[in-house]
């Protein structure tokens, strides 16, 4: 224990070659990587070996407006990184229970629980959910419904067909995830959030981790901002990022990068606390990097292309697990509006290595990199990239890469009147959505949940029906969403059914027009219509 608290003030304080590691000349070379790499406005890094924390780091802001500079305390969103966690608390309770990860859904919740069809209703278990062998889409924007609870997407799955085969495909799905933290919740008797803080961040000594559900984002934390292409860099409201973290287990845990090291500590450890106190058992860590599942590859980082591979060949319980240059690795990446992450593990070598950032990273292209560059630095090899303009035109020399535009629409008047699409469209699953024309009465606008997308018609229409693009409005304008599909085949004079291809292109989940539901915008409209023509009379007179 004393050792180890001496290491985290060595780092703190500055020390800067630690057994063999030139700190110094690291973080000269990491801060010259992130100055030269666009869009991104703060980072975080840590890196542990053979139980010792050997760096922790910030680089950039906090905020834009305050400058407020990023430490190695101040917390990022993992996004899913979380799925460690998830996997790491539900084992853990499953240990006090009667149950284990081979036990099936329907034995842990209830009898009455129900998948959309019998195969894997009967058949799937804990463990199929955590290795994504479930083959159903991911239908990840059902999360915008704000009727949504931990509880209750477990009855809405059975409204969601799977379209890949069941233990026979790797199908990302943070839905899983979700169901999985409300098992967490029925083993444990509290919310997911005090499961994990009493469980994992007490004992580790995690003590500034938090959840982006509860978090205080006006102290000691990363603000998450985007870009739009080649635009300046927008926050994004904290009250999007708490209500897009609901299904905690895929993605809410925030970290800063000294608790960060202790987790990664504790892998490494399989199974120990800062002080040496076995919290789970060896066998049952280690079992969490069995493969489950297997995988595709990344995008790039392959040879021949690349000059040395980075792979994610399989999936085991919230971890994926490849190679780099041949050594084993076991690694998990975080992607959400405003957050990016990476944590790598190399077992065989007692190393970890922790990166999270504010900003853009498309196809993981810096944080890969970065963590191949300090990878071979600790293990006193030569990297195969500088931190120096090779590593800034990355992906290039290696691949090229077109630079992609927006895609621009033609948009196009509705054919009908817009009190014609106006309604309430309901599916089982995605509840409902409702369609009114906005206060100008000009267009129409899409209501669902906490999100609200100004509508447009576009000139990508098939024979009865018409096609309108979404723009995201309030919490959620950084979103877009397309194509909303309106069913042209009228009854009573109103369109009847949506596909919202929009939310889900694998599995389109169409929604109904609830009978006699109209837009109360737009009987606004015609409401104020009607009086502005009676007004006019009567003046006239």
């Amino acid at each position: 224990m004393a050792v180890y608290r001496l290491c985290v003030l060595l780092v703190v304080c500055g020390i800067i070659r630690t057994n063999g590691l030139d700190v110094q000349r690291l973080n000269e070379d990491i801060q010259s990587m992130f100055s030269c790499s666009a869009q991104k406005i703060g980072l975080a890094v840590s890196i542990v070996q053979d139980g010792e924390l050997k760096f922790a780091e910030g680089y950039g802001i906090t905020n834009i407006d305050t400058n407020e500079k990023v430490t190695n305390k101040t917390l990022f969103s993992l996004a899913s990184l979380s799925k460690a966690f998830a996997a790491t608390i539900l084992v853990k309770l499953l240990q006090k229970s009667e149950f284990t990860i081979k036990s099936t859904v329907r034995e842990v919740v209830g009898g009455d629980f129900q998948f959309y069809d019998n195969l894997r209703t009967k058949y799937a278990t804990l463990e199929d959910l955590l290795g994504h062998r479930m083959g159903l889409p991911s239908n990840n924007d059902i999360r915008y419904d704000d009727k949504l609870t931990r509880k209750n997407l477990l009855d809405r799955m059975k409204y969601l067909p799977g379209y890949k085969t069941f233990r026979g495909s790797f199908v990302y799905n943070n839905l899983m995830y979700g169901i999985l933290t409300y098992i967490a919740e029925k083993l444990g008797g509290k919310s997911w959030e005090e499961l994990v803080r009493e469980e994992i961040f007490q004992p580790l000594e995690m003590t500034n981790s938090t959840f982006a559900t509860i978090a205080d984002f006006e102290h000691s934390v990363a603000l998450p901002y985007m870009y739009d292409n080649d635009t300046d860099p927008t926050k994004l409201p904290d009250e999007y990022t708490r209500r897009w973290a609901l299904l905690c287990g895929s993605g809410c845990v925030m970290s800063n990068a000294v608790d960060m090291a202790n987790w990664m500590n504790f892998h490494l450890s399989n199974g120990k606390t800062p002080s040496g106190k076995q919290l789970m058992d060896t066998s049952t860590v280690k079992d969490m990097r069995k493969p489950r599942n297997f995988n595709s590859p990344l995008k790039y980082f392959s040879k021949p292309k690349f000059p040395k591979t980075t792979s994610k060949d399989g999936y085991g319980l919230g971890w994926f697990l490849g190679y780099y240059d041949g050594m084993k690795i076991q690694w998990h990446s975080g992607s959400t509006r405003g957050y990016r992450a990476l944590l790598t593990l190399y077992p065989d070598y007692n190393i970890g290595i922790f990166t999270a950032l504010t900003g853009r990273d498309d196809d993981y292209v810096f944080r890969v990199t970065l963590h191949n560059y300090i990878t071979d630095r600790i293990m006193n090899r030569e990297p195969w990239i500088q931190p120096n303009s090779t590593f800034c035109d990355l992906p290039a020399p290696h691949v090229t890469v077109k630079k992609s535009s927006p895609k621009k629409y033609d948009f196009i008047q509705p054919s009908k009147d817009l009190s014609v699409y106006a309604g309430t469209y309901s599916h089982p699953a995605f509840g409902h959505l409702e369609i009114r024309v906005n206060e100008s009465g000009k267009h129409l606008e899409a209501i669902y949940g906490f999100s609200k997308f100004s509508l447009r018609r576009f000139s990508a229409d098939k024979d009865k029906e018409e096609h309108f693009y979404g723009q995201g409005e309030g919490i959620v304008f950084q979103s877009s969403q397309s194509p909303f599909v309106f069913d042209m085949n009228l009854e009573n004079g109103q369109v009847q059914s949506i596909k919202m291809v929009a939310f889900e292109r694998n599995k389109v989940p169409i929604l109904k027009r609830l009978s006699g539901t109209a837009s109360s915008a737009s009987v606004f409209t015609i409401s104020s219509m009607l009086f502005i023509i009676v007004s006019s009379i009567l003046f006239l007179r």
